[in-house]
């Protein structure tokens, strides 16, 4: 290989990892790295338009409940309300366990290092945290991330 080629190559490699690395720091700043940066209604907001659209009355085909798709075993461990009748309500009762559910989310990242990415609060959401960081990726965690982005003016 002549000695030009090798610098073009060696110039289009230094290219490429400076990108690489102005890239990498606009995600870690996009990124939320403490609790305190998540904006919990935007958070809950985009997990519930990308699970039913915002519809308090959906029914999964699991049997998940309201708009944001709630299992019955699930719900029982936020609160005594039946679930049948306040899952599909737009109640403080699903404001509070929507809200005790990111907690709790956020409670096992904290715990376990992870970072406040908004796509792994979504994996999370849907897959259950210890599955989150295997469906992190998955096209609705993505629709989560960005449209909490978008909420957020970012």
């Amino acid at each position: 290989m002549s000695w030009l080629k090798l610098v073009g190559l060696f110039c289009f490699l230094v290219a490429a990892a400076v990108y690489c690395a102005a890239a990498d720091r606009v995600a870690r700043q996009r990124h939320a790295k403490h609790r305190a940066s998540i904006d919990v209604p935007a958070i809950i907001h985009a997990i519930a338009a990308v699970e039913t659209g915002h519809n308090w009355a959906a029914i999964g085909k699991l049997g998940e409940r309201g708009r944001c798709q709630f299992m019955r075993a699930t719900w029982q461990q936020y609160t005594d309300a039946p679930f049948d009748v306040w899952a599909s309500r737009n109640s403080s009762v699903s404001w509070h366990v929507e809200r005790a559910h990111l907690a709790r989310i956020l409670d096992a990242f904290e715990r376990n290092g992870h970072d406040f990415d908004p796509a792994l609060i979504a994996a999370a959401w849907r897959f259950g945290a210890t599955n989150a960081l295997r469906y992190r990726r998955a096209d609705s965690s993505r629709r989560v991330a960005n449209l909490y982005w978008e909420a957020l003016g970012l």
